[in-house]
């Protein structure tokens, strides 16, 4: 009997239990739901603006795909274009500084997209150089190698709600299963010539595992060194780049290797300028050069 009593007594603690979970799970599943919203899932981008050629078959393109929970809750793509100066002597006394905040190119309603094979609608951006320098109301004279040219992409929901790079987290922005910036940036390739200082390189792999063969070649005055990110780094790697006052060839130059889309750097100048801004899949070839 005693036996019986304390199965019962046992079998009424877990009933409890049991009571106290489904009303913790109850008041979880009724919980304020969370924010939901929609990203541009980057697809392919590149180009390149070669000075050298006077822009003549220079053009840039972006393609992806507009992800959301609910596709009908997304309402437009907003595409802009600006164009960044950082070929200035820094005195703000001179007026040498051109930049141009961005300037509304597009907007498209979602739902006139064609929808891809991912079941996504899909959009494609691409401008020459003509139409970029047109637009901006910018003379080409007023271009160096290193400046850069800005393409913004902004998601609006039905709702209202606006989505962009500065609101959207590094998450999404940056990491391969996402991949999507929302902002993206080329640079006008060409220097008069290299300011001397230090350069920084800063190179990361979003996937952790190294670069798998990309690699980045840079030509000062015809002595070659080779830049990646190791699988030892794993993620992240650092290097600094010194040129000398008066060097006149500097030259760089992407090769890539497996998993393009996990690379990603940037290339500043001894006055703070993000000269290279390249990545996930960054631009193959020479980037920087010398002006004939």
């Amino acid at each position: 009997m005693k036996n019986i009593h304390k199965i019962f007594a046992l079998a009424l603690m877990f009933a409890a239990l049991g009571a106290c979970e489904d009303e913790d799970k109850t008041t979880y599943l009724h919980a304020p739901e969370l924010q939901h919203g929609a990203y541009f899932r980057n697809i392919e981008n590149g180009g390149i603006f070669n000075k050298n050629d006077g822009f003549v078959v220079s053009s840039y393109s972006i393609t992806g795909e507009v992800v959301s929970r609910d596709i009908s809750e997304v309402a437009t793509l907003d595409f802009s274009i600006a164009f960044q100066d950082n070929s200035t002597d820094g005195d703000p006394d001179t007026e040498d500084d051109f930049s141009i905040a961005p300037v509304l190119i597009e907007t498209v309603n979602v739902s006139s997209l064609s929808v891809n094979s991912n079941g996504f609608p899909e959009k494609t951006y691409e401008l020459t150089a003509d139409e970029i320098f047109a637009a901006l109301n910018l003379d080409d004279t007023d271009i160096e190698g290193g400046d850069l040219i800005i393409f913004s992409i902004v998601i609006t929901m039905t709702d209202g709600t606006v989505f962009n790079s500065s609101n959207t987290g590094d998450s999404v922005r940056g990491e391969l299963f996402f991949r999507s910036p929302l902002d993206y940036t080329s640079s006008i390739v060409c220097l008069d010539a290299p300011t001397p200082g230090d350069w920084v390189l800063d190179m990361q792999d979003l996937y952790g595992d190294g670069w798998n063969g990309g690699t980045i070649t840079v030509n000062m005055d015809g002595v070659l060194t080779t830049y990646s990110v190791s699988s030892e780094s794993g993620t992240t790697q650092t290097e600094t780049i010194t040129v000398p006052e008066g060097t006149y060839v500097f030259t760089w130059t992407y090769t890539s290797g497996d998993w393009e889309e996990e690379n990603v750097y940037t290339l500043t100048d001894p006055n703070d300028n993000v000269v290279l801004d390249e990545g996930p899949t960054p631009t193959v070839g020479e980037l920087l050069n010398q002006c004939d």
